[in-house]
């Protein structure tokens, strides 16, 4: 009898080792989005657990957390689905602050659990960085109504940006930002040398990124480009549309010269008609 009863207490033993080893691999084994490092933002962003199927069984609910570095743990949502292998929920990550050092949690509990804070399986990824600060975007130059000769350089105010893009009439052209970023000083410019642009009249726009956000400028209308005009490089000439630009730098001496030939010319056709 005693040998029969030590043999039932070893199988049972057994068992709970095997319960327990299975229990520690799940941990290991739970796939958690985002993952560590990642970058998270906007309104919608979609939370991610998906748990082996051979431990899908009796699972009641899946809960997602969110923990800043130094802070308390905190329920983003519940999904109160069973027996799923995957687990979603959406997540305003709006309301976070920008930071790079949030931990995300998942837990899940199965009907047996004693309470709510009784989870069978656990896990988490950390390092995550939060990023909804979209960067600025203001442009400087060109403005509206004002004519510009070749090498001329754009500029735009490029806050909290990485990269920026200018477009003109829908043609994109890749700027450079100058300023360290998170600085609050960062400005894109680039240089429109003869060739990128014929002459005629453009609408520019422009947008700046920080690798996650995006912003939009507002376009600049009627912007001239007449690279005849003698002295343009690099300068612009401001002027208003239905006007001539008589009095515009560099163009008074042409007006000057072709009047002066035209009373050239009416002398001499003056003399040979006396004659």
């Amino acid at each position: 009898m005693k040998k029969r009863t030590m043999i039932v207490f070893m199988v049972l033993f057994a068992l709970m080792l095997v319960q327990g080893v299975i229990a520690s691999s799940t941990l290991a084994t739970v796939r958690l989005t985002p993952d560590n490092s990642a970058v998270i933002s906007g309104n919608a962003y979609v939370l991610t657990a998906v748990i082996p199927v051979t431990h899908k069984d009796n699972i009641t609910n899946v809960s997602f957390y969110y923990t800043p570095a130094g802070g308390a743990e905190t329920l983003i949502a519940v999904n109160n689905t069973n027996n799923l292998t995957t687990y979603t929920k959406k997540w305003d990550t709006q309301v976070l602050f920008d930071t790079t050092s949030y931990t995300i949690s998942v837990k899940f509990q199965n009907a047996t659990a004693a309470s709510s804070t009784d989870f069978v399986v656990t896990n988490s990824t950390t390092g995550v960085t939060s990023d909804n600060t979209k960067p600025i975007c203001s442009i400087t130059t060109p403005s509206a109504n004002t004519e510009y000769g070749y090498d001329f350089i754009t500029s735009l105010n490029a806050y909290n940006s990485t990269g920026c893009t200018w477009k003109v009439n829908n043609d994109g052209y890749t700027g450079t930002i100058v300023g360290l970023a998170g600085s609050g000083t960062e400005t894109c410019t680039y240089t429109f040398t003869e060739g990128d642009l014929s002459e005629g009249s453009y609408s520019f726009s422009a947008e700046t990124t920080d690798g996650t956000n995006v912003t939009q400028c507002s376009s600049i209308e009627y912007v001239r480009m007449d690279t005849s005009i003698p002295g343009s490089r690099g300068k612009f000439l401001t002027y208003t549309f239905g006007t001539n630009l008589e009095n515009a730098p560099g163009q008074k001496s042409n007006t000057t010269g072709i009047v002066v030939i035209a009373l050239i010319g009416i002398g001499l056709w003056y003399a040979f008609k006396k004659k």
